[in-house]
């Protein structure tokens, strides 16, 4: 049991560096997008900066979705060593 719960909390900290990857990749891609200095191909120069917005909004979506989940990992990682304790 114990190698299980190894596996669930490093897994779960993967998860954390991941999701924080993600929100930092979000913001710098999202503040390019936001402050004109970047296009994106399929739209116009004046949706572009409200595109921008949208990028940080769905990748903060994706950030606490992983965070999330690495957070339940490492309660569950706490349960179950509180049962092994009794």
């Amino acid at each position: 049991m114990t190698a299980r719960l190894k596996f669930v909390k490093y897994a779960s900290l993967i998860v954390k560096i991941a999701a924080w990857i993600i929100l930092l990749l979000g913001i710098f891609v999202g503040s390019l997008i936001a402050s004109g200095a970047v296009h994106p191909p399929a739209q116009s120069a004046g949706n572009s900066r409200w595109l921008g917005f949208v990028v940080w909004a769905v990748y903060l979506f994706v950030f606490i979705f992983f965070y999330l989940v690495a957070k339940t990992a490492d309660l569950v990682v706490q349960l179950f060593k509180g049962i092994d304790k009794e």
